[in-house]
């Protein structure tokens, strides 16, 4: 199996499926060192956590779900718009076999135009049609 596709697999999942989203939260909330989970915050740099823009929202948001259980719609819809950039700690931190697994029941169910992970796919239709051409003689 081509990791491009482990990849939109789980970016996918996570801007569409709220466990997801909430599960991969919480696992990176806990790559968070505790002092920037009290800070809320990103203080040490070492390409795991949040990033330095995501980090007092996302940890409030961790911090809600672990005390309440619960996130609002506007918050779950934040969540979905972020997730996604987090994939690679989440592919990182995966059982891959089930992670490969589930992508390939994933591939099955999925149009085979949406899979295509060429950058031209991407583009638009474009219906061509000439225009009537008029040849002007002059005469009239």
């Amino acid at each position: 199996m081509k990791k491009g596709q482990i990849y939109k697999f789980i970016k996918h999942k996570l801007s569409t499926n709220p466990s997801w989203q909430v599960k991969g939260l919480l696992a990176i909330f806990d790559f968070q060192t505790q002092t920037e989970q009290n800070a809320e915050n990103t203080i040490i740099h070492n390409d795991v956590g949040f990033t330095g823009c995501d980090a007092h929202i996302l940890t409030s948001f961790a911090k809600q779900w672990l005390k309440r259980q619960w996130l609002s719609n506007k918050q779950m819809s934040i969540l979905s718009h972020k997730m996604p950039k987090y994939w690679k700690q989440i592919y990182n931190i995966s059982n891959k076999q089930k992670l490969e697994e589930q992508t390939a029941i994933w591939i099955q169910e999925q149009p085979a135009e949406q899979l295509n992970l060429n950058l031209s796919s991407n583009l638009p239709e474009v219906q061509y049609q000439p225009a009537e051409l008029v040849y002007d003689s002059g005469e009239e």
